[in-house]
């Protein structure tokens, strides 16, 4: 903070997530919902399997930023 009380940032600053940061995190829980529920039937479902599915969503997420620089 400089003495008149301007705030200098420095690197990306992280606020609410754009529409479409939100648009691409739908589309990575999409597919993780469709990745795990393949590899699931209906009488093994596992215990933690919206865990999975958001575990999932954040490494496809993070990938995706990663690759893209966003």
């Amino acid at each position: 903070i400089a003495p008149s009380g301007d705030k200098v940032y420095i690197g990306k600053v992280r606020g609410p997530m754009t529409t479409q940061e939100r648009i691409t995190l739908g589309m990575c829980m999409n597919n993780a919902t469709a990745l795990i529920a393949a590899q699931t039937d209906a009488e093994h479902q596992p215990q933690n399997m919206v865990q999975q599915i958001f575990d999932l969503t954040d490494e496809l997420y993070a990938e995706y930023q990663k690759r893209y620089d966003v």
